[in-house]
Formats: C-alpha cells, sequence, structure tokens
C-alpha cells in the first residue's frame, strides 16, 4: 500500500478512486489469484483500522473487491499446470536429504502439506519456477481425484466435510482410502 499510496496517505482519507488505482498498480504485477488475496488483506487491514478506533470513519471501498469469480476461473483454465511430473519427483527424491525425502513422500502420496509435515526448512531443490510443496499436494489431489472416489481423497487430505451426508456417515473403509493411494502410486 505504501508504494502505491505513498507514505504520507491518510488513511481515512483514502477514497475508492485510491484504491482503484493500488488496485490498477497490483494488477500489472500479480496474477489474479494473487490479486484478490492483497485485496482481501488490504481490505482487512482497513477494516480493522476503524473497528480498533485506529481511525475515525470506516473506509469506502467502492469497487475495490477481489476479481470477479469468473475472472478467476478463466484466469484458472488459462494458467500452465504447476503440477510435478514423476520425473521431476524422482529427481527431487535424488537430490533431497532423508528428512526432505520423507515430506515428499508425505506431500505425493498423502496429500499433506507443509504444516502437516511441521516447520520446514526451504530446501532449495524443491521450491522453484514459481513451485513449491504445496504443488505436491495440488498433484495427491489431482491424481487422487481422478480415481473416482472423491470422499476417500478429501477424507485422505483432511479436508473438513460438514454435509449432512458427513454426519451420518461413520468412516470411510481403509480399502477405498488405500485404493486412492494406490492409483496415486500408479499401482
Amino acid at each position: 500500500m505504501l508504494k502505491h499510496l505513498g507514505k504520507s496517505a491518510i488513511v481515512q482519507d483514502l477514497t475508492p478512486s485510491d484504491l482503484m488505482t493500488l488496485r490498477r498498480a497490483l494488477s500489472k504485477t500479480m496474477n489474479t489469484n494473487s490479486l484478490g488475496n492483497e485485496v482481501g488483506r488490504v481490505r482487512v487491514i482497513l477494516r480493522y483500522a476503524f473497528e480498533n478506533a485506529l481511525i475515525e470513519k470506516p473506509v469506502r471501498f467502492g469497487d475495490f473487491n477481489r476479481p470477479a469469480k469468473r475472472v478467476m476461473r478463466r484466469a484458472k483454465a488459462k494458467a500452465e499446470s504447476k503440477l510435478f511430473s514423476a520425473d521431476e519427483i524422482l529427481k527431487l527424491l535424488d537430490a533431497a536429504s532423508v528428512p526432505m525425502r520423507a515430506m515428499i513422500h508425505l506431500g505425493m502420496n498423502c496429500g499433506f502439506g507443509p504444516a502437516d509435515c511441521g516447520q520446514l526448512r526451504v530446501d532449495a531443490h524443491l521450491y522453484q519456477d514459481g513451485r513449491g510443496f504445496y504443488q505436491l499436494r495440488h498433484g495427491f489431489q489431482t491424481i487422487g481425484g481422478q480415481h473416482g472416489d472423491y470422499l476417500a481423497t478429501r477424507h485422505i487430505m483432511g479436508h473438513r466435510d460438514e454435509s449432512t451426508s458427513a454426519h451420518y456417515r461413520e468412516k470411510i473403509a481403509n480399502e477405498r482410502l488405500r485404493a486412492v493411494t494406490d492409483h496415486v502410486h500408479g499401482g
């Protein structure tokens, strides 16, 4: 915000026009997903400032919104896949330390993310070309979902299911979970 609005900008004097200037500037250097996240952060900060009496009046946002869902869907459809290929994963495993190798296996085979593995140190081989550990999780979801057992894939990944069906579902059979992981392994 400071870079585009200036250090001397007075927060409570910001206008919707100022915020749209910020949004336009951000859109030149960010993809639609990052832009949406940044717009969300700015809105939260400004709302927090008002709700905690740091500014006297709320900032009016006008059209300062996240990109529309249809715009996000189009951008995602146009974007190149960031999934790791099997060959790339094998190269990562060859170059990785023993703990990182375990984490890569957990990411690819179980859909674990970095938080699931605890505090991770950055490994130069895994974080490259705009891809990181979470791409392994994306890969698990994508390939596991192709098996056709969406509920088992969601369960393995730890996704919360708050549907009515989930309320009545006692468990998902281990055979279903194993079938998904076998599919991801290619076996």
